[in-house]
C-alpha cells in the first residue's frame, strides 16, 4: 500500500463505520502506514497496524470486513499486529503527540508521532523476531542521539528533572520618518524570544494537555509601512486616516496550538516557520457623529519543519485572510458600533488535512459614559452562526454582554 491507497482505505472505512452507527472511537496507528501517512518514510506497506484500544468494537472489525472486500483486499489488511507492544506501555505524553486524522464525526485515526515511531522502531529493532525492516525505518527516520536516548528513557528509565536557566538578548530598532505633514514612514526590525507559557507546559483542567518538552519560541520579526491623515471641508467627508504596512517573521521552534477531534487541545514546536503579510486600513470621518473604517490583513504562513510531511503546509489556527469593516455611530455621551468580521483559509492541524470553514460574523455594540462610569451592552454573532474553533467542536452562537467600567 502507498500513501495514497491508505488514504482511501481509510476514507472508506470511515464511511462504513458511519452509516453502521459506530460510537465515537480513537484508532492508534502505527508502523509503516504510519510513517507513510505522515510522510516520514516513503515505501510500500503490506499492512495497516492498529496499536490501540486493544478491544476493538464489533462495528469496527464489520467495517474492516466490508471495506477488505470492496477492495478485494486480505480480511486482516487492518490488524493488531503490534498489540503487544501495550505490555511495554506506551511512551509518556504518546496521545498528545499524535497526528489526527478525521474523515467523519464518530471515527479518528491516532497517527504515531516521529519520535513514539523511533521508540517502537528501536524496540522492535532490538527484539530481531520482528524481521530487518524495523532497523531500517530506524535509519530512515535518522535519530538524534536525544531522541535515542528519550527513547530509551520512555522504555523505563526514569528521566532526570530538567532546570532552566536562560538568558535572552532582544534587541529593537526602529525608525520613523515624516515625509509631509500628513504622511508619516515607519519601520521596526527586533529579535524576541517567547518562553513556553505555564499553561502551554502543564495544560489545564483536561481540555489542553501540558507539553513539558516544548523550547524556547524564537524568531526575527520585521514591518515596514506609513500612516496619512488628512482633514476636508467636503460636505460628507470631513477626515480621513489609514495606515499600510508589510510584515514577516522568520521563527524557530514557533509554539502552535492544535486541537484534536475531540477539541482537546495542546502545544508544540514547529522547527521553523516563516509568516509574510500585509495589512491595510482606512477610516473615514463623515461628520462629528459618523465614521467608517475598512480594514484587510493577508498572510502567508509556511512550516518549513523537518517532517516532510508538514514541510510547506500552511501553520495550523491562521487565516490567510481577514476583513473588517466597521461604522460607529457617536451622540452626547452615547457611542453605537457595528462591525462585520470575515476570516478565511485556516487549517486545524498540521498536516493541512483539516480546513476550517470561512468564518463571518457581525457584531454590536453600544456604551453610555456618565461621568466616572462607562455602560457597555455588547451582541457577538448577531446571525447565531455556528463556527468551529476546532474541528468537530463549534462555538456559541449568538452571545450577550454587559459590562460596568468605573474610573477612579
Amino acid at each position: 500500500m502507498k500513501q495514497e491507497e491508505i488514504i482511501t482505505y481509510l476514507k472508506h472505512l470511515s464511511k462504513v463505520y458511519e452509516e453502521l452507527g459506530g460510537n465515537y472511537l480513537e484508532v492508534s496507528i502505527c508502523g509503516g502506514a504510519a510513517l507513510n501517512l505522515a510522510g516520514y518514510v516513503a515505501r510500500v506497506t503490506k499492512d495497516i497496524n492498529i496499536l490501540a484500544p486493544e478491544n476493538l468494537p464489533d462495528i469496527f472489525k464489520e467495517s474492516i470486513h466490508i471495506t477488505a472486500n470492496y477492495f478485494g483486499l486480505k480480511p486482516d489488511f487492518i490488524n493488531q499486529g503490534p498489540v503487544d507492544l501495550l505490555k511495554w506501555g506506551l511512551p509518556n505524553g504518546f496521545e498528545s503527540r499524535c497526528e489526527r486524522l478525521k474523515f467523519c464525526p464518530h471515527l479518528v485515526f491516532l497517527i504515531a508521532s516521529r519520535l513514539d515511531q523511533i521508540h517502537f522502531k528501536l524496540w522492535a529493532a532490538i527484539d530481531r523476531s520482528w524481521g530487518d525492516q524495523h532497523l531500517q525505518d530506524l535509519r530512515a527516520l535518522k535519530p538524534t542521539d536525544d531522541e535515542l536516548e528519550k527513547a530509551i528513557d520512555d522504555m523505563g528509565n526514569p528521566v532526570e528533572p530538567k532546570d532552566l536557566n536562560d538568558n535572552y538578548l532582544m534587541p529593537q530598532l526602529g525608525a520613523k520618518y515624516r515625509l509631509t505633514p500628513g504622511m508619516t514612514l515607519k519601520t521596526n526590525i527586533s529579535r524576541y524570544h517567547r518562553i513556553p507559557s505555564f499553561f502551554e507546559l502543564f495544560g489545564d483542567r483536561g481540555f489542553f494537555l501540558g507539553n513539558p518538552e516544548l523550547t524556547s519560541e524564537k524568531g526575527i520579526n520585521a514591518d515596514a509601512g506609513g500612516e496619512f491623515h488628512k482633514t476636508l471641508n467636503a460636505l460628507m467627508l470631513k477626515r480621513f486616516t489609514g495606515y499600510g504596512v508589510v510584515f514577516m517573521s522568520r521563527i524557530d521552534d514557533l509554539i502552535s496550538r492544535t486541537y484534536d477531534a475531540r477539541g482537546i487541545g495542546k502545544s508544540d514546536n514547529i522547527s521553523k516557520a516563516d509568516i509574510y503579510g500585509t495589512e491595510c486600513n482606512l477610516t473615514m470621518e463623515m461628520n462629528q457623529y459618523v465614521s467608517l473604517t475598512a480594514q484587510y490583513t493577508w498572510q502567508d504562513t509556511k512550516n518549513d519543519s523537518e517532517i516532510k510531511a508538514f514541510n510547506g503546509k500552511q501553520l495550523p489556527g491562521k487565516f490567510r485572510h481577514s476583513w473588517l469593516t466597521q461604522a460607529r455611530f457617536d451622540y452626547a455621551d452615547m457611542s453605537f458600533t457595528m462591525a462585520y468580521i470575515k476570516e478565511d483559509d485556516m487549517y486545524y492541524d498540521t498536516a493541512n488535512l483539516l480546513k476550517a470553514k470561512t468564518k463571518s460574523e457581525i457584531n454590536a455594540s453600544v456604551s453610555w459614559v456618565l461621568k466616572s462610569v462607562m455602560l457597555t451592552f455588547e451582541v457577538k454573532n448577531i446571525g447565531n452562526d455556528n463556527y468551529e474553533d476546532f474541528n468537530g467542536y463549534p462555538q456559541p452562537g449568538r452571545s450577550w454582554f454587559c459590562s460596568v467600567k468605573y474610573s477612579i
